[in-house]
């Protein structure tokens, strides 16, 4: 559980296997060189940190299922405010509306292979 609540706070393309796929409710799935471009497309400069400067992602509820090993579930209700421009890797530059954001909650899971490594998300 405490390595997924490490990778889930801060993700990054080392904590990956070889083999990764992502499989997201709008996006995917996408496979490790993929989901990598996805996320420094809004990841840099005019990105999501910068769009929502106060963004929190509230996440809770870690825990290991009981029937998947390595599969642990979690919980995020992220919310914040929407004060910098973000460049929206199809649409292009959305200008800031000063909205607060509240997302509504978002049950998640990520499935960890036998050298620790994320494998699906």
């Amino acid at each position: 559980i405490q390595r997924a609540k490490t990778y889930a706070a801060n993700p990054t393309p080392d904590d990956l296997a070889d083999d990764f796929i992502f499989r997201g409710p709008v996006i995917g799935p996408l496979n490790y060189a993929d989901f990598c471009e996805t996320l420094s497309s809004v990841g840099g400069k005019n990105g999501i940190k910068d769009a929502f400067p106060d963004l929190e992602v509230n996440q809770f509820g870690f825990c290991a299922d009981p029937t998947e090993p390595g599969r642990v579930w979690y919980m995020e209700r992220p919310r914040g405010t929407f004060t910098g421009p973000f460049d929206h890797p199809v649409v292009g530059t959305i200008d800031p509306t000063g909205a607060n954001y509240i997302g509504p909650p978002e049950t998640r899971s990520i499935i960890f292979d036998e050298e620790g490594k994320v494998k699906y998300q």
